[in-house]
């Protein structure tokens, strides 16, 4: 079930998959390993023209609105797909932007929009194309080329075989245990096109998928209802904005939302006090799981909200947030960092030293689209993908996760991970949350905070002597560690698609600026 209210069974889903896969090929002019850009928004058009790719052998590239029109269209020219299949807002923006691809829409056009959008074909008329006889398909080509959020860095295009999208299927299957007998709402956008190939009855919320603050308790509450849902997966920040509008459900019965059996959350870096909330406020009787992973590999690792609250005080560990344990199936290794906080490329499974992140697993990426020398940097070794996250393994196998490589403060005492810095800065009083930097050359960098209150206006400003003597006592406690400066803002700079991932490169740059005494503008 889409958020537009349409529905189909699994039957009418598996007819519809078939004809639309033989218009494609018969009529549409989509040849076996073709690249389909499709952008249709999560529902069931989505997973119409994604199966149907599939099932006939085209390469579907999937590129998330919320890069905004200028990355979306650097991922266009990158990809390069023989053909884009959207609704008529994708296919004006192709117009107007000049995206490659013969352009194939959704819903039935009328002959002068036809002309205007350059359309040749629409779903609607390709379904009731004549029968043809599909290609085989190789389990172990291209099957997808899927862009990153561009939330720690340029988007790339992340390529996956059909092979490693059903590696992947099956892992999360076994990891959460689902079954037949479950039901998914999925207001997180890579598990909308895996609910129908898990068997799932599924639907998405009515909201903006690409705009998780756009999901509303009731929403969620109306999409819950619609299937009976014992799953649900949101990302973190999609969780807050149902937590804030819980008061909107008034009196409504929500005697549904006690058969959600799994809440699990991802994107970003989830606080146990937030799945808490949910749980007790929203999904009583449901088991809250934080998967770890990322586009190229997805799930790593895995805690749970018990195990994560049982960490106590330790969650403020100075190797910074516990993401669980590797996952039925994923290897892991830490790549040592050196003085200057570049890898070593010497990985080791020593518990607590800081690196670079390394996995493999049957579920990841092939590669990366078009760009030879990332898939060489991103593979150092036999099938290994560095992740470009840094952490260290603990005692007990359990993976904490300190921020990106390129986020290292580069100190005169060695590098050192901003994330644990941030999470003793967080629990202050009056901050909402924080960004540590690195201010300086490279080996003499000194950590300054960036920190988000709800006090200080439309100006930053430096911390009052009061509070930075706070910030410094919790971070020197927390850490060992000394912070030179914070300044004050109304608002971090965060990526669009999860809302949470801070821009620390960006902030940096600013900060050296700030405190050179440079203009003081808003991050």
């Amino acid at each position: 079930m889409g958020a537009d209210g349409r529905s189909v069974t699994f039957g009418e889903l598996d007819e519809l998959v078939q004809r639309t896969a033989e218009g494609l090929f018969g009529t549409g002019g989509v040849q076996v390993g073709d690249r389909v850009a499709v952008m249709i928004p999560p529902g069931v058009d989505l997973a119409i023209a994604l199966y149907a790719c599939w099932r006939m052998g085209a390469v579907p590239v999937l590129i998330d609105r919320g890069l905004g029109p200028a990355q979306m269209s650097a991922a266009m020219k990158v990809a390069d797909p023989d053909h884009l299949i959207g609704i008529r807002r994708a296919l004006a923006a192709a117009r107007t932007l000049r995206w490659p691809g013969r352009r194939i829409a959704v819903e039935p056009t009328n002959r002068v929009a036809r002309r205007l959008l350059g359309v040749k074909h629409d779903l609607t008329s390709l379904q009731n194309a004549p029968a043809v006889t599909l290609p085989a398909v190789d389990p172990d080509a291209e099957a997808a080329v899927v862009f990153t959020s561009g939330a720690t860095g340029p988007s790339k295009g992340v390529r996956y075989s059909a092979a490693r999208i059903d590696a992947q299927i099956r892992t999360l299957v076994e990891q959460y245990d689902i079954s037949a007998d479950d039901s998914l709402v999925a207001a997180f956008a890579p598990f909308a096109l895996y609910g129908p190939a898990m068997g799932l009855p599924s639907t998405v919320p009515d909201m903006d998928v690409s705009s998780p603050g756009t999901l509303t308790a009731a929403t969620l509450l109306d999409a819950v209802e619609a299937v009976d849902a014992s799953l649900v997966f949101a990302s973190p920040a999609a969780i807050l904005s149902v937590l804030e509008t819980l008061d909107e459900l008034g009196d409504r019965d929500r005697t549904s939302l006690d058969h959600v059996r799994l809440l699990l959350s991802a994107g970003a870096p989830v606080p146990g006090h937030v799945l808490r909330a949910a749980v007790d406020r929203l999904v009583p009787n449901a088991a809250a799981h934080t998967p770890y992973g990322m586009t190229e590999c997805l799930p790593v690792a895995d805690i749970d909200l018990v195990s994560l609250e049982s960490l106590g005080p330790d969650a403020l560990h100075h190797l910074g947030v516990c993401v669980g344990t590797p996952v039925d199936g994923v290897e892991l290794l830490i790549d040592p960092l050196d003085e200057l906080g570049m890898p070593t490329g010497l990985p080791t499974a020593e518990p607590g030293v800081l690196g670079e992140v390394r996995v493999r697993a049957a579920h990841q990426r092939i590669g990366y689209d078009r760009l030879w020398h990332t898939t060489h940097l991103g593979s150092p070794a036999d099938g290994w993908h560095a992740t470009g996250d840094i952490g260290a393994v603990d005692a007990d196998g359990r993976l904490w996760i300190g921020g990106r490589t390129g986020h290292v403060i580069r100190t005169a005492t060695g590098p050192v991970a901003p994330t644990p810095i941030e999470r003793a800065v967080d629990m202050v009083d009056g901050i909402r949350r924080s960004a540590a930097v690195g201010v300086g050359p490279a080996g003499t960098q000194v950590v300054v905070v960036i920190a988000e209150t709800s006090d200080v206006g439309r100006r930053p400003r430096q911390s009052s002597l009061d509070r930075i003597d706070r910030i410094r006592a919790a971070v020197t406690e927390a850490t060992g560690l000394d912070v030179a400066a914070c300044i004050e803002v109304a608002s971090l700079p965060v990526d669009r698609r999860h809302n949470s991932k801070i821009d620390r490169t960006h902030l940096a740059d600013w900060a050296t600026g700030v405190l050179e005494g440079g203009s003081v503008r808003n991050p």
